[in-house]
């Protein structure tokens, strides 16, 4: 980097916090998922006390979501799922950092579980969806929330899409029916089961918890369900099927058309977004769950 790179002057701060908050020997693991990116995750473990999580956001608005979140609905949500969640240990005013529990042992697509242990995954993940679906946000509508955001990611899709899977979502998601009249509930935001994480893997009850609250607001319950059937869980019924058991009952007729609704507008944006950023894995996985949401069409169709 050259002399006087901001990243730098990041990379400053953000160790002299760690030096106030565990000593200039804490060992610091890089975390951080995304190469190239604005944001930093490390974990910082202190001599003789507890690791930690350093994050720093690339937006402050996301940071100011996620202490929000983890003020408010996360711990509701723990509270009534057993699904925990980070603790809120501080907040950096010089760097913007926010320091946080540590959740778990592993990330659950990384640990090695046997198939019950899935299986009880899904479950807790159900009973997490559930009792943040029960915390509503006081005078905030589903169709309030949603509707401006669709038209925003159909926007972005126009010049990405095909003009016939075009076609097919802008009917799917121009239909609102499904949103109407609906309170809007709290949601985790990216409830996928990258940021699950697990421990209690060693012979002991196993454990769940959620990370990355930064996305969390009022949407749609199934907004925290969707992308397990289109992609994490595709043809493994036997998990879908944990997590409805861990939900308390069956999907609704409108929750269903709420699954289809929330396809079609999350592809809308993640492939305009994937594409401007060079994400071609992910890219590749959108290209496909598209025909599964689209009618049998690829989406460049």
């Amino acid at each position: 980097m050259k002399h006087g790179d901001p990243r730098d002057e990041r990379q400053a701060a953000l160790l002299a916090y760690v030096g106030r908050r565990s000593g200039a020997a804490a060992r610091i693991t890089n975390l951080s998922r995304d190469v190239g990116r604005l944001s930093v995750v490390w974990r910082v473990d202190p001599i003789g006390d507890s690791p930690w999580i350093l994050k720093l956001h690339e937006a402050r608005g996301l940071a100011e979501q996620e202490i929000a979140a983890l003020r408010h609905q996360a711990p509701c949500m723990e509270a009534a799922s057993g699904v925990a969640v980070p603790e809120l240990l501080d907040v950096d005013v010089a760097s913007g950092a926010l320091a946080l529990g540590v959740v778990g042992t592993h990330d659950y697509l990384d640990a090695k579980l046997e198939p019950a242990g899935h299986g009880a995954v899904y479950e807790a993940a159900g009973r997490a969806a559930a009792a943040l679906g029960e915390l509503v946000a006081e005078g905030v509508m589903l169709l309030d929330v949603l509707q401006p955001r669709a038209q925003r990611y159909l926007a972005l899709a126009e010049d990405c899409f095909g003009p016939r899977a075009y076609e097919v979502l802008t009917k799917r998601v121009g239909d609102t029916t499904c949103l109407r009249g609906q309170p809007a509930p709290y949601v985790h935001g990216d409830a996928s089961p990258r940021n699950w994480r697990v421990a209690g893997m060693g012979g002991e009850e196993l454990a769940v918890g959620w990370i990355d609250w930064e996305r969390s607001r009022p949407g749609c319950t199934m907004d925290d369900y969707i992308w397990l059937p289109f992609r994490f869980a595709v043809d493994r019924p036997d998990l879908l099927a944990a997590f409805s058991r861990g939900y308390g009952r069956p999907f609704s007729d409108r929750e269903h058309d709420q699954m289809a609704w929330l396809a079609a507008m999350n592809l809308a944006g993640a492939i305009p977004w994937a594409l401007a950023r060079g994400e071609t894995t992910y890219v590749a996985e959108l290209a496909a769950m598209a025909p599964r949401i689209l009618d049998g069409l690829p989406w460049d169709a």
